[in-house]
């Protein structure tokens, strides 16, 4: 099963009411001192991310254990997995509500992570698109080619590629 970019997902009205009380929850558990998104209330950003997440759960037909751990609100330090599992890849799903927006990875996330690849998906409120994905090994390989930014990679979605 590959996913090819532009590949769109709606989300129904049940989840997408459920991913928005979780992402509220969510927006309260972040430790002291974590960076918000600038633009968006945080709890939207959160909220967000969230519907991002199921948006490319469903792409990939997750299981059900997979959208169970997406919907469980981590508190405290832990080592980052990323969202979900994919032909046994740790995938971190990155959302943005702008069509153009770039993939954001944290530099640490290379090396202090468990994560595998990540994914771009953009849309608001229940629609969403797949950008694309790219492996961590190819971020740092190409790493010249993107702007850096505090700490953040910005990827252009030309670089990322369709899901294999």
């Amino acid at each position: 099963m590959s996913i090819k970019k532009g590949t769109k997902v709606k989300l129904d009205q049940k989840m997408l009411d459920e991913a928005y009380q979780l992402g509220k929850l969510r927006s309260n558990t972040h430790p002291k001192g974590y960076k918000r998104v600038k633009g968006l209330h945080h709890i939207t950003g959160d909220q967000e991310g969230l519907c991002g997440e199921l948006a490319f759960a469903i792409l990939i037909d997750a299981s059900y254990s997979q959208f169970k751990s997406i919907k469980e609100i981590k508190i405290g330090s832990f080592k980052d997995k990323g969202d979900c599992v994919y032909k046994e890849l740790n995938i971190d799903v990155k959302t943005s509500r702008y069509k153009t927006a770039n993939l954001l990875v944290l530099r640490h996330k290379l090396i202090d992570s468990e994560i595998d690849a990540y994914v771009l998906m953009t849309g608001f409120y229940g629609d969403y698109t797949f950008r694309g994905y790219i492996t961590k090994d190819q971020i740092k390989k190409e790493k010249d080619n993107f702007e850096l930014k505090k700490g953040v990679y910005w990827i252009p979605q030309k670089y990322l590629d369709d899901l294999p």
